[in-house]
């Protein structure tokens, strides 16, 4: 074997007759690198970019959420069942905590600007728990009390509203029931921005206790928030509830449940760009198979030799194998390189920006997986041999007495 690798090497970086071989030889490298580095490339993106959104997503909007349902639209759960489910739920060890909330809907007014906000009521440690992915957090939530608000920063940007100053909270539920305006005069404790626009928007947070008496919800809770030790885990968890609580009347929902489209619409999107791809190196590949095709017709009469000095028809054939293998492991490895560099420079520096109103992030977020670039180098090598084998096929047909006597 190591003379046909020797034999390989010697054909492959010898002077060819004809000038394009090496020529194409080189573009062969060049285009599978690209091709193998931009798969690498758009998987370890894909994934950063979906793990990111994920984490955050998750974080701010709860694990799981168990709400109740009924007749009424706005059902609410008691204290006592929020007791009650806590101890069904408690033993799990995937459960890391348990909260529960109450949401209303509410309307601030700062001088002649207004906007409307689902208001939330929550207690120190869930908002906590809630806003510790978040893009920028400006409040002490040691200050959090019955006299004070958070708010989404771009709710605060429309209404021109900044930390330590006052805003006017309207009860919309009372407006619209016809019972009179019920408004309250709080402090702005602070803003936070999570990076997601419809969020900053419209979400703001004021502890649970005040919501419930303002909004005419006491002894009254919107539901449960369940936070677990790994997120990735909520459609397991969630099944495991359900099988505890029943389905009537408690609702059970994921995280990936309330935002199915959106993930469904990052799968769409990565999808056509790996096909994409992967499209590139297959050419690539093709463009050797077209190159060993070449050689062996250059090198017949090196070929003949070789068989008349006792090569068999498989050791030629493993010769020109080996030329296929040398270019292909090439291309690859120059590929997981270059994505490698790229990769390390963009989680470094963030040198490639994305905007904050429309990705939800403000860079591209990377997400290192061996087991993605083990996948490429190994289907790349196993298409690169395969797309090598067929041309030297023709090896078998070269007659030694033929070639030699027309030389």
């Amino acid at each position: 074997m190591n003379n046909e690798l020797f034999i390989a090497w010697r054909i492959l970086k010898g002077k060819h007759s004809f000038g394009i071989i090496s020529y194409s030889s080189i573009l062969s490298i060049i285009g599978l690198a690209i091709g193998s580095a931009s798969i690498i490339l758009i998987g370890a993106f894909s994934q950063g970019f979906s793990n990111e959104v994920k984490k955050k997503l998750s974080s701010l909007d709860g694990h799981i959420r168990i709400e109740k349902y009924g007749s009424d639209q706005n059902s609410f759960m008691t204290q006592n069942e929020f007791n009650e489910i806590s101890g069904i739920l408690v033993p799990n060890p995937n459960i890391k905590s348990i909260h529960s909330f109450n949401q209303a809907n509410g309307m601030f007014l700062n001088d002649n600007l207004s906007e409307g906000s689902i208001v939330f009521g929550v207690n120190e440690s869930l908002i906590h728990e809630l806003t510790k992915n978040s893009k920028n957090i400006n409040f002490n939530l040691q200050n959090f009390n019955d006299t004070t608000v958070i708010l989404g920063s771009e709710l605060a940007k429309n209404l021109n509203i900044e930390k330590g100053e006052n805003v006017n909270l309207f009860n919309l539920n009372s407006m619209i029931k016809s019972q009179g305006i019920k408004a309250v005069n709080i402090l702005v404790l602070g803003t936070i921005e999570t990076g997601f626009l419809e969020y900053d928007k419209s979400l703001s947070f004021i502890p649970q206790n005040f919501l419930q008496t303002f909004f005419d919800q006491s002894e009254k809770l919107s539901g449960i928030i369940v936070n677990l030790s790994d997120h990735n885990s909520a459609e397991f968890v969630k099944s495991e509830i359900q099988d505890s609580l029943g389905r009537i009347p408690f609702m059970t929902s994921t995280w990936l449940d309330r935002h199915e489209m959106l993930f469904s619409w990052m799968n769409y999107f990565h999808q056509p760009l790996q096909l994409l791809m992967a499209f590139i190196s297959i050419l690539a590949i093709f463009n050797i198979s077209s190159i060993l095709w070449m050689m062996i017709l250059e090198k017949s009469k090196n070929i003949a030799i070789l068989k008349t000095l006792g090569f068999r028809n498989n050791q030629v054939t493993r010769i020109f194998l080996w030329m296929g293998f040398l270019i292909g492991i090439s291309g690859i490895t120059l590929g997981i390189f270059l994505a490698g560099f790229i990769l390390i420079l963009q989680d470094s520096y963030h040198f490639i920006s994305l905007s904050s109103d429309v990705y939800f992030l403000d860079h591209l977020p990377v997400e290192f997986n061996m087991h993605n670039i083990i996948y490429v180098g190994i289907i790349g090598l196993f298409l690169n041999l395969f797309f090598s084998f067929l041309p030297v096929l023709n090896i078998k047909n070269i007659m030694p007495a033929v070639i030699l006597r027309e030389d």
